[in-house]
């Protein structure tokens, strides 16, 4: 009946067609686009339950309430931008300058990361006292440390101490106790507080028995059994 119908009914069976297919490929075109979103979520999810130990780790600090959300934002983005894990940031920046925005070593040093003026300028710093130049900064010229070492942590940490030019004459972390001491405290808060397993490596570590190791006691020997206990 439909068939000889001056065409009208066929053409409007045929836009019927067209607009239950259109339904369909919406469908799932939302399907895909909710899979996506949930595939995102978890992503997100993951990166927050690192950003949140941060904030954690930021809030206990002794640190001006309305500065904590700057520091913790200065950490988080220049941590992104040069790929460094911003628990480690947290860390140094803890044993930097104990997240006083203007600390001021003996040697001139600035900040919270602690920024020689003349590095601070090498890395773009303009203004050395602001939270996120400071920050910032202090990344970028770690990140170069990490380059510089091969993305060994303890190394780059020596470097970003005593300087790029002394690990590399030294093949090695300087024997320098400051630095020496420097090194094992972060590594010890950032394992601790972070739950993580950075150690040194095996050369390291016997150089290191002659220099920040070297300082232990023997609480308790027997046969078989060894406890030491670093003094720190």
């Amino acid at each position: 009946m439909m068939i000889w119908t001056n065409g009208k009914n066929k053409w409007k069976k045929k836009w019927i067609l067209v607009d239950k297919g259109r339904g369909k490929d919406e469908k799932i075109l939302l399907i895909l686009m909710f899979i996506f979103s949930g595939i995102l979520c978890l992503a997100e999810g993951k990166k927050s339950e690192t950003e949140f130990k941060v904030y954690q780790f930021v809030n206990s600090q002794p640190i001006n309430s309305e500065d904590i959300e700057d520091i913790y934002n200065a950490i988080i983005k220049s941590s992104k931008e040069f790929d460094i894990d911003p628990q480690l940031i947290a860390t140094i920046i803890k044993h930097e300058s104990g997240f006083d925005q203007f600390a001021k070593s003996s040697a001139g040093a600035i900040g919270l990361m602690q920024l020689m003026p003349g590095t601070a300028d090498s890395m773009g710093v303009e203004d050395i006292y602001d939270i996120f130049d400071n920050i910032r900064g202090g990344v970028k010229y770690f990140k170069q440390c990490l380059i510089k070492s091969k993305n060994d942590i303890p190394l780059a940490l020596a470097a970003y101490n005593a300087g790029i030019g002394n690990v590399l004459k030294y093949n090695g972390i300087p024997p320098f106790k400051e630095t020496q001491n420097y090194v094992d405290k972060i590594l010890n808060t950032y394992n601790k507080r972070f739950g993580k397993k950075v150690r040194y490596n095996e050369v390291e570590f016997e150089k290191a028995v002659d220099g920040i190791f070297s300082e232990i006691t023997f609480e308790n020997a027997e046969e078989g059994e060894i406890w030491v206990s670093f003094l720190i």
